[in-house]
């Protein structure tokens, strides 16, 4: 018995409702279970995006110095890149305990 993976059977749904011009969707646990996930990354890098933009303007506004407040969130950038990149082999932030290792490491050790 051969194993497809969703996205296989979304690309056979997707050519038979161009060949034959019949919209067809899956249907099922695993479709409705995993649809959730399926765009998961995204949502987060546009999340993470929306929360960097969030502060800037903050800063820029309190700081009345835009420059400073693109070093503050370039700071934070550089930081998480180089912690997911190098100290943890890829896999940081998989859980809540991870990510409040990395904020109690390197920006907030005296609120958590």
């Amino acid at each position: 018995m051969t194993c497809i993976c969703e996205q296989e059977v979304r690309t056979i749904c997707e050519s038979f409702a161009d060949t034959r011009g019949l919209p067809n969707y899956p249907h099922g646990v695993i479709f409705t279970f995993w649809e959730q996930y399926v765009r998961l990354r995204f949502y987060l890098a546009m999340a993470v995006v929306a929360a960097l933009a969030a502060v800037f303007i903050t800063l820029a506004i309190i700081l009345f110095n835009i420059v400073a407040a693109l070093l503050v969130v370039l700071s934070f950038v550089c930081r998480f890149l180089y912690y997911i990149l190098y100290c943890d082999t890829g896999y940081a932030l998989t859980s809540g305990a991870q990510f409040t290792k990395y904020l109690t490491i390197y920006h907030m050790p005296s609120v958590l």
